[in-house]
């Protein structure tokens, strides 16, 4: 009966880690002022990634076409990524965050090189 008690504990504390985990984090309002902290945080910890944005061909939104490439080599998360758009009001404050986030991390990328 212990057991059967670690087990179910063990299950519903890896279920919340999974779900509390800053992997998982989604921005809560899309507000350019996040993605500017957002950006500033990722700089201050090194951790490079672009967002991406748009329908059936997502790109790295807010990147100059001949720094688009640099995206390619980092990780990407998810600005707004998909077809069916319910709501245009959201999907337009994604694109913003993603624009002002890449425009961060593009000049933090570009200055370390």
């Amino acid at each position: 009966m212990f057991a059967h008690h670690i087990k179910v504990l063990s299950a519903i504390s890896a279920f919340v880690l999974l779900c509390t985990s800053p992997a998982s984090a989604r921005p809560e309002e899309w507000s350019e002022r996040e993605a500017m902290a957002e950006a500033q945080h990722d700089i201050h910890a090194h951790k490079i990634k672009f967002y991406w944005h748009g329908g059936y061909a997502s790109m790295p939104v807010g990147l100059p076409a001949k720094y688009a490439h640099v995206a390619d080599n980092y990780p990407h998360a998810d600005g707004g990524i998909g077809c069916i758009v319910y709501d245009r009001a959201l999907r337009e404050r994604q694109r913003k965050y993603s624009e002002t986030y890449n425009k961060l991390m593009l000049s933090y990328v570009l200055q370390k090189q």
